[in-house]
């Protein structure tokens, strides 16, 4: 399914007031820019704006993929104008879950709960297979989804009226996000000036589930953190945040990601 083409132009403006956001930005770039050399690759690069920032301040090799061409198309436009880059940026359209790559990247990153995308347990189990497969030996995998549940319930959800995430002069953007608890299944509806511009359901899964996924792929679980801020997760968390490493050599030479406050 394709997401975010109609709001690709405001993407960026539809989520700055999101904390998630602003965290998740953070926290992978400041990863990237950890790496000495290297391939990397993001999926669901989007407008791009963690491997263009990535790549100002490391000499790395990014890889981008995205299913949306609209996406696609302003991460390009920012990469071809961005004069200040030590390393490199190509991009590819392309599904996520059918990634054809053979251990050609050092380490790969899935940012701001682009697997709630994941519909199905097939279609999950597909993405972790083609990211183990396109990982070197030793290499990582850095992803996040939501932690929610029905002890956890955050302010935004199930409200009577969509919230204003993002307002100026010309434009209001606002969201409506109805959760079902039971079965971690949220409909997801985005208007811009009230004109309904995004209309998608995502599921997010339960950190055993998370961790199922990833050991039926061959990896193993390095961590994993609660919130952006690099803090420990606990069922209280907004987040999980998980470290995979695929399995190689113990001599392995490949940089690991050293987590920091954010």
């Amino acid at each position: 399914m394709e997401n975010y083409g109609n709001i690709a132009t405001l993407y960026d403006k539809w989520l700055s007031t999101d904390p998630a956001y602003r965290g998740s930005g953070a926290l992978y770039v400041s990863v990237l820019s950890q790496m000495k050399s290297g391939r990397y690759l993001e999926l669901a690069v989007g407008t791009g704006r963690i491997s263009l920032e990535a790549i100002r301040h490391a000499p790395i090799s990014m890889t981008g993929i995205d299913i949306s061409e609209q996406m696609l198309s302003v991460c390009k436009e920012r990469y071809d104008s961005l004069s200040d880059k030590k390393g490199t940026l190509s991009l590819c359209k392309g599904d996520v879950t059918q990634l054809a790559y053979h251990e050609e990247f050092e380490g790969v990153i899935m940012p701001y709960h682009t697997i709630v995308h994941m519909m199905t347990e097939e279609v999950a189990n597909s993405l972790f297979d083609g990211v183990y497969s396109a990982l070197k030996r030793g290499g990582w995998f850095l992803m996040d989804d939501f932690s929610l549940n029905l002890e956890n319930i955050p302010w935004w959800a199930n409200t009577d009226k969509p919230i204003i995430e993002y307002q100026d002069s010309e434009i209001t953007i606002s969201d409506h996000f109805q959760c079902d608890f039971e079965t971690n299944l949220m409909n997801v509806k985005a208007f811009v000036n009230d004109k309904l511009f995004e209309d998608f359901q995502i599921h997010w899964r339960n950190p055993d589930e998370i961790e199922t996924l990833a050991k039926q792929a061959g990896f193993e679980v390095l961590s994993l953190m609660g919130n952006f801020d690099c803090s420990a997760w606990t069922k209280q968390s907004p987040e999980q945040i998980w470290l995979f490493r695929k399995l190689g050599n113990s001599e392995s030479d490949i940089q690991l990601p050293q987590f920091k406050e954010c």
